[in-house]
């Protein structure tokens, strides 16, 4: 069964809950049927605890696999507090 991870974004500081992946692939989704501008952050942290790290980030709409070799990593996406302008921005992770 899929894990499935989305959120709408309208404003700074708004992020998903987080994915915890196992070994393998995932998605990455950002996307908005209108213009948006924003700078969308996929961020990364290692176990349940500590910090998270930004991964890279996007300014349009894209979809990308990423891959993960350990399990327990976690992930989110979502658009930092000073990096939001306008629009509506969707992201979503998923793996499975």
């Amino acid at each position: 069964m899929p894990t499935i991870i989305t959120k709408a974004c309208t404003a700074g500081n708004k992020w998903s809950t987080q994915l915890m992946t196992y070994a393998g692939r995932f998605n990455i989704s950002v996307w908005s049927s209108a213009s948006w501008s924003a700078t969308v952050h996929v961020q990364r942290k290692f176990g349940a605890t500590g910090g998270w790290n930004k991964v890279t980030a996007y300014t349009s709409n894209a979809e990308e696999v990423g891959i993960t070799e350990g399990s327990s990593v976690y992930f989110r996406a979502g658009v930092p507090t000073t990096l939001y302008s306008s629009g509506i921005v969707n992201v979503r992770l998923s793996q499975g």
